[in-house]
């Protein structure tokens, strides 16, 4: 049985294979699909850098994502260097936690129940984050911005 790799996800998104590429990236990851979906199409790079590095992925793996026609980014040389610069500096445990709380804003929460704390029980309700989690979330965010600033 082929067990899938990073090969996978690079090997589709050069060959500019949408599908196959958001389900090998979502397995990969392991990351919802929908959220994989709406990352290769959107017309930023940082969401993209964040998934990948995420995802353990190279930058060649990265940077093929970023050229898949999808979603029309049309990057420059320059771009792509400053794309690389950005994705070399970022963390993988930072990209982690930052994809965990993408994850965790979109999960609905059942109506009426209490939402756990860290967690956002839909996107029009404040988010409630302990201490400790919100710490860790301004440091996380701080360097996501830092990626945009890039």
């Amino acid at each position: 049985m082929h067990r899938l790799s990073e090969a996978d996800v690079h090997a589709a998104a050069h060959s500019q294979h949408f599908v196959k590429t958001a389900a090998a990236l979502a397995m990969l990851g392991p990351f919802p699909i929908d959220l994989v979906e709406r990352v290769l199409i959107d017309k930023g790079t940082e969401t993209v850098l964040i998934l990948a590095k995420a995802a353990g992925c190279s930058w060649a793996t990265a940077k093929a994502m970023l050229l898949m026609h999808s979603a029309g980014r049309g990057l420059s040389q320059q771009d792509l260097e400053s794309a690389s610069a950005a994705f070399e500096r970022l963390k993988r445990e930072t990209a982690q936690r930052v994809i965990k709380f993408y994850e965790q804003r979109s999960k609905p929460v059942a109506e009426g129940a209490p939402s756990a704390p860290g967690i956002v029980a839909s996107a029009g309700q404040d988010v409630e984050l302990r201490a400790d989690e919100k710490l860790s979330y301004e440091a996380d965010a701080a360097e996501a911005d830092a990626l945009h600033c890039a």
